[in-house]
This record gives structure tokens, sequence and C-alpha cells, in this order.
């Protein structure tokens, strides 16, 4: 299994340029097609209703050379990327207007989709990465905007509680898992699942994980009363991971995505990639 289509939301902020370099990376290690996305920001200001005649074309034209600067310098990084690592790729533009369905088509015939954190993360104003998640189905890759590294997936830790989307997220990301140096599979508080783990908690994932060719361990934690995600991300901290694998829990029926509290913590709190599926 490859990423064979990869497709990475940008924005102005310098956080973006290190999102754009790991979606390179990926692209180059993988022969994948590169998109990325910019959704162009509304430059107006709420002051700007006030404006009469002259005024009215002036700031028109002021919103429109601020749209084409921050268009260019996107669009400059995006190519000089591309051109270093030499791989296949294209830019899209999405206007405010047009959001909702263009963000969706825009990810949904993609591998993998990458996104910043928190704002500025390359998505619309109001969208969260989770509602990437919902809207498309397709496994997103949350790169913290603090995050300085160039490249992931070298050692991986993968939050399995053998849920089915924990078992998805395995499989969404058995690309990185097979050529990554180290995986380990960890499992806090095995006995409250007793039943779905099985006789020896995490052997079964780490033996068909072991046939994709991962170099996996298995490590096995108790909360004692701390929150199950500090619990993973101190862990993911202490074995030097670059990225956590795990699954998203969805309990809405409707657009808005409620996850369960660990992979809300965990998305909202690392300080390191994070790979979701549901």
């Amino acid at each position: 299994m490859a990423f064979k289509d990869i497709v990475v939301f940008a924005d102005t902020a310098p956080s973006s340029l290190h999102r754009l370099r790991i979606a390179a990376d990926l692209a180059q290690r993988y022969a994948a097609h590169l998109i990325g996305v910019y959704v162009v920001p509304s430059v107006g200001h709420s002051h700007d209703g006030y404006a009469r005649g002259e005024s009215i074309r002036s700031v028109a034209e002021h919103r429109r050379e601020k749209e084409e600067r921050s268009v260019l310098e996107v669009g400059r990084q995006f190519a000089d990327l591309a051109r270093r690592h030499d791989i296949q790729a294209e830019l899209r533009l999405i206007l405010n207007s047009e959001v909702d369905q263009n963000v969706m088509l825009n990810s949904l015939y993609a591998d993998l989709a990458i996104v910043g954190q928190t704002e500025p993360h390359g998505l619309p104003q109001n969208w969260l990465p989770d509602h990437l998640l919902l809207a498309s189905s397709v496994p997103v890759l949350v790169v913290p905007n603090a995050w300085r590294a160039d490249k992931i997936g070298d050692r991986i830790v993968v939050a399995w509680n053998a849920s089915k989307e924990a078992r998805r997220a395995t499989t969404d990301a058995l690309p990185l898992l097979s050529m990554a140096r180290s995986v380990k599979i960890l499992i806090v508080d095995a006995d409250s699942n007793a039943d779905r783990h099985g006789e020896e908690p995490g052997a079964n994932i780490a033996r068909h994980l072991a046939r994709h060719g991962a170099q996996v361990e298995v490590e096995q934690l108790r909360s004692n009363g701390t929150p199950v995600a500090d619990v993973v991300l101190s862990a993911a901290s202490t074995a030097g991971a670059d990225l956590i694998v795990m699954g998203g829990h969805s309990h809405s029926r409707s657009r808005q995505l409620l996850f369960g509290s660990v992979t809300r913590v965990i998305l909202t709190g690392t300080t390191m990639p994070v790979l979701i599926s549901r």
C-alpha cells in the first residue's frame, strides 16, 4: 500500500511552510500526486461597509491586491517545493463563496489530507480538522503549528484500544507504519477492554502490522487515575515519536463531530503530528 494522492491545505503563515514540506516529502517518498489547496481569505474589514463612492472602489482594489499577493506567495512556495522534490503537483484555489462543497470535493479523492492543528491551519474560517474528517472520511494528518521538522514517520506510536476506529486508523497509516524505523503499539488500561484485546493485548495487531513489514513493539500502561490522553502524549514524547496514529470516535448525527474526550484532548494538546481516521 502507498499514498498516491495527497492533499495539503496551505495558508500564508510560517507554519504552513513546514506543513507543505512534510507533504512534499511524503509525495516524493511514495511517488504520489500532491494537491495543494489554498482557501483565498476574505481580507475585508468591518469598517469597509462605511465606504462610499470612490472609497468603495479603493477598498475593493485594496482587497484584490491583497488577495493576489497571498495567492502569489503560496503559489511560489508550493511550486518551489514541487520543483525541489521533483514531484507531480498542482495548486487549487477555493474562494470563500465556494468553501463547503469544494473543500470536500478536493479531499474526497485523496489518500491523505494534511492540515494545521489550530488557526491558521489552511482550512476555511470556522472549520476544524475534525470537520474535514467528518465531511470526507479521508484520514487527516494534523500538524501542530509549532512543529518544525520537515519529515515524519520515523518513530510512530499507535494508540490502540482494539476499536474499529483504531483498526481503521492503522490500516490508513500502513504506508507509514511499514516504512517506519520503529512502531510502538501503546495500550492504556487493557483490562478495560479485555474482551476486544484477547489473551495477550496488542499481540494480534502487532503480528498483523509485522506482516506488512512494520518493526513493532507493544507497550502496556496503566493510567492510575491520570487522563488517558495525557498518558498517550507522555508515552509518545518519551518514545521520541514524530507521529501518533489513532482513531476518532464520532457520536453525532449532525455536521458537528463530537469526538471522545481522549481524541479531543490529544488533538488539542499534542505537540507532534497526529494521523486520525474514523
